[in-house]
């Protein structure tokens, strides 16, 4: 049936609608009462925002009102305390436009206030991202408790940090008192996480001072060792550094190191043990690698768990020194496979690894299979001739011959019977590194769920000739640190401040404008040529299928 014609509709029968079942007569009848600004229906609002039956029409009166600018304090105040969540929700979005000066009445501020004790998650969701908005006295306390309740962690945590801004320093200090919430609240932790590394990314030297000051004094614990983790992980985002001169911690400093030592050698399976681990890792990405480097390798064994192992690797990118190269080349046989094509991207960083890593090849320390055809890429595309000479002597120069050869090499592939079971193997292997589907797999390049519809024909050809077309969201780029670090990868964000790049294992990296030398587009599809190679007809078949038929 075709929809009523509400536009010859009453103001008694549009505001009516408002607590209609059917959403299309909602959204009408308050689309209709904006338009007509009659506030003639200001009674029949408030009457339906104080009376309905109906949640949604309790919240439809509040917005109608606004939309007439007759919401009252005292109207709105009822909606913040309304029984339902979802107006109080939105009670409290209508709160941000009735704002004077930036603070709020004191009638609305003391329906809003008590809303951090909310048995409803979204509602204190919506209250930490609107007080980041109002400046009213008594801010402080209310965040507190946002941020030391127990589903803190489930999305309180950012708007609350956001909404503190000058009084992140003084609540701080408090949660880390002798005796005070750190000591008697399992929650207070992840706030203090998050209060360290907003005070120390934002690097201002006297709270930056302050807080190294704070912290170096704390007894060691795995707490000390987290938060000066995170604080380390800040300043390094902001270009700063833990320790002015890295190779000398002080006496302070030191007997933290000692405690991330003790805790990342002490191992366990466990789940606060491992939580300890990934801590002690964190910090000892930052400390001088004579100390820390020799665990953080130790941390990258196969008998190690997973989650331990990818911290170790996390640990390695803070790390610039020659030597980190062989503490990881000499425990190859004992690094967990799965782990180590993403420590070769790591190894090819650098200048220094990447020689350490020829002649980790040269001795077969390293095997040349386990590199993939986008390492190699990277090897070729060097401009040191050194490299490049040794590189020609370890794979051989270059295959001579244009894509389309190799296109057409492959295209019989595409009459064989294909197996979709065998192909998920193939993926397995050669793709998932990159690919998701279906929830499987790293999301670098594009979802395969979404090139499903090309055809088999279409799929071959941007498998076996990747830079024929490169959507530029796919470009490859590369930059080059001040440090010698150089990193290829998706450009995912660029400001004035700072550039993040996703490299092929997965990382985000996060580089200021003031560390980066260069930052040029490649011209290249991140994805490299040559993943043909070691695969036959019927293996790229079976992968189209998979692919084309999604199971």
């Amino acid at each position: 049936p075709r929809p009523p014609a509400l536009h010859n509709a009453s103001l008694s029968d549009l505001v009516a609608l408002l607590e209609h079942p059917n959403g299309w007569h909602r959204d009408t009848a308050s689309r209709l009462l904006f338009e007509r600004a009659d506030r003639k229906a200001v009674p029949g609002l408030e009457r339906l925002a104080r009376r309905s039956r109906s949640e949604l029409g309790r919240m439809h009166a509040l917005w109608a009102l606004e939309g007439l600018g007759s919401l009252s304090d005292e109207v709105l105040a009822r909606g913040l305390g309304d029984p339902s969540p979802v107006v109080r929700e939105q009670a409290i979005r209508l709160a941000e436009l009735h704002r004077v000066d930036g603070g709020l009445s004191s009638k609305l501020w003391s329906g809003l206030a008590p809303l951090a004790h909310d048995p409803n998650l979204d509602v204190r969701r919506q209250l930490a991202w609107t007080l980041s908005l109002v400046n009213n006295r008594g801010k402080a306390p209310v965040l507190r408790e946002l941020l030391l309740s127990s589903e803190a962690g489930q999305g309180l945590i950012p708007p609350a940090l956001n909404a503190l801004g000058e009084e992140a320093v003084p609540l701080l200090e408090e949660l880390l008192t002798p005796g005070g919430p750190v000591a008697t609240n399992a929650n207070a932790l992840p706030a203090l996480m998050g209060l360290t590394r907003m005070i120390s990314t934002r690097h201002r030297p006297p709270e930056v001072e302050a807080l190294a000051a704070r912290l170096a004094g704390l007894e060691p614990s795995t707490t000390s060792v987290t938060l000066l983790g995170e604080m380390a992980s800040g300043l390094h985002r902001a270009g700063g550094r833990l320790m002015p001169h890295r190779d000398d911690p002080g006496p302070e400093l030191s007997r933290h190191y000692s405690k991330a030592v003790e805790l990342a050698e002490r191992g366990g399976g466990d789940p606060a043990a491992i939580e300890a681990q990934v801590a002690a890792l964190r910090l000892l990405g930052f400390m001088p690698f004579a100390i820390g480097g020799g665990r953080i390798a130790a941390a990258l064994e196969a008998t190690r768990p997973a989650r331990v192992q990818r911290a170790a690797l996390e640990a390695l990118t803070t790390v610039q020194v020659p030597e980190a190269a062989g503490a990881v080349l000499n425990r190859w046989e004992k690094v967990d496979r799965g782990l180590r094509s993403d420590l070769l991207t790591w190894l090819l960083r650098r200048r220094p690894w990447t020689e350490s890593l020829l002649d980790a090849l040269d001795r077969g320390g390293v095997a040349r299979t386990e590199l993939s055809a986008e390492h190699v890429q990277r090897l070729r595309a060097s401009t040191d001739p050194l490299i490049e000479s040794r590189v020609g002597t370890l794979f051989g120069p270059p295959r001579a011959g244009s894509r389309q050869e190799v296109v057409n090499q492959f295209l019989p592939a595409l009459a064989l019977a294909s197996d979709a079971g065998r192909g998920r193997k193939v993926y397995e292997q050669r793709c998932a590194g990159c690919h998701r589907v279906a929830g499987a797999g790293r999301a670098i390049g594009p979802d395969f769920e979404s090139v499903r519809s090309m055809g088999k024909e279409k799929l071959l050809t941007n498998i076996l000739d990747p830079n024929r077309e490169v959507a530029p969201a796919y470009l490859a780029y590369n930059a080059e640190t001040r440090s010698g670090d150089s990193v290829t990868g998706l450009l995912l964000a660029e400001g004035a401040e700072a550039v993040t790049l996703r490299t092929t294992d997965g990382l985000e990296v996060k580089l200021s404008r003031s560390q980066i030398k260069t930052l040029s587009p490649s011209g290249i599809s991140l994805m490299p040529e040559g993943l043909e190679q070691g695969m036959s007809p019927q293996e790229l078949a079976d992968l189209l299928e998979f692919i084309s038929s999604g199971r």
